[in-house]
């Protein structure tokens, strides 16, 4: 939303959200994910708490971000095949 932030995945089933200036991180969590992470979207009109993640594993898992640094993960199982992106429409969360 205010194009501060950076979220990305890795192979390692791990989210790093990065501040873009100054160039930090900002969270790093474990997303939950068993296979290849294919795609990562921050949900528009959620102050970028909410990020969503897609991947080989079949699942789409939603990631709501405290300030404290944790997240709560809610879990999408209903793709029969892998996930190779997520896309957000925007202003509607």
């Amino acid at each position: 939303e205010r194009g501060t932030l950076l979220a990305s995945v890795s192979d390692d089933g791990c989210c790093c959200v990065w501040n873009y200036c100054p160039s930090e991180l900002s969270y790093s969590f474990e997303t939950g994910h068993s296979r290849n992470i294919f795609g990562v979207r921050f949900l528009p009109e959620t102050g970028d708490r909410q990020i969503v993640t897609g991947a080989m594993d079949c699942e789409v898992r939603l990631h709501t971000l405290s300030e404290a640094g944790d997240h709560h993960c809610t879990l999408y199982s209903c793709h029969s095949n892998r996930v190779k992106d997520v896309e957000v429409e925007r202003g509607n969360p």
